[in-house]
């Protein structure tokens, strides 16, 4: 399953008796054995270490492209989000599309949130629910 010079994805992390956090890095397998593997991070100039093959997963080496998102119509409930530099959440509201703009900018949404509409690009936008169209 593992092949010298293959990436793999190392999961690690800490546990104490508050919390569990996982982190994840990735390597290359320099060395291959039944139960470890001797890796090298990419993400630091660290030596390599070895690591239990359990805690490893390999990456393939194709990209599968996943199919088309439908862009959200007038009607479609969505979720709007921003985020500035130095803010420490993404700020969220949910609402109605109202209308779909197209500009020669890019694309743009009019979302009905509460009693106000306010315009959104569509990279600011995921669709949540389409709404129910009869012809």
């Amino acid at each position: 399953m593992y092949r010298k010079g293959d990436k793999v994805v190392v999961y690690g992390g800490r546990a104490d008796g508050k919390e569990c956090r996982t982190t994840v890095d990735l390597a290359i397998i320099e060395a291959v054995g039944e139960h470890q593997l001797i890796v090298r991070p990419l993400s630091s100039w660290s030596k390599p270490v070895v690591v239990h093959v359990d805690r490893c997963e390999p990456i393939r080496n194709k990209f599968d492209q996943p199919p088309a998102v439908p862009l959200p119509q007038t009607g479609d409930l969505v979720l709007t989000w921003s985020w500035k530099y130095g803010d420490d959440d993404v700020k969220s509201q949910v609402g109605t599309v109202h209308s779909v703009v197209y500009k020669i900018d890019g694309i743009f949404f009019e979302v009905h949130i509460g009693s106000e509409i306010i315009k959104v690009e569509k990279d600011s936008c995921i669709l949540l629910q389409s709404s129910s169209k009869k012809p």
